[in-house]
């Protein structure tokens, strides 16, 4: 039984191989199209199907690979958690400004000439709420 597929340099291949070796090979991608369609499709159930690429996985490993740091995105999301939990604490009217400042990108200058005072004014009270947050961020 002859046996075509793609070398690793994409460049295709037959060989001769004896009937036992030539239907194992046969059923193996029967049931790789079927699983690939049951990933792709759902099954019959109506589950819908979900594809988990290995290039992204460490062989033997299961830590993602694909550039993805896990540590690091975790303690970034727990530093971020902390920090709204922080903001979330001070004063109505210092949450609305840090909000302005730093989601809005308000200027300072803005700021200050829609509340009517001086930059310097809106600077000390942007100083005194760091201040804050440093201390309950420790």
């Amino acid at each position: 039984m002859k046996i075509k597929y793609e070398s690793s340099t994409g460049k295709p291949v037959e060989i001769e191989v004896s009937d036992y070796w030539g239907n194992i090979i046969i059923e193996f991608d029967r049931e790789e199209r079927n699983q690939n369609h049951k990933e792709m499709c759902g099954d019959r159930r109506g589950q819908t199907g979900s594809r988990l690429s290995l290039d992204a996985m460490e062989y033997e490993g299961g830590w993602f690979d694909a550039g993805v740091d896990l540590l690091r995105d975790l303690i970034r999301k727990e530093e971020h958690e902390n920090l709204h939990r922080a903001v979330s604490e001070l004063l109505p009217q210092q949450q609305k400004l840090v909000w302005r400042v730093h989601e809005d990108e308000k200027k300072i200058v803005d700021i200050a000439a829609e509340e009517g005072v001086t930059p310097q004014a809106i600077q000390a009270r942007l100083k005194k709420i760091y201040a804050q947050l440093r201390k309950r961020l420790g």
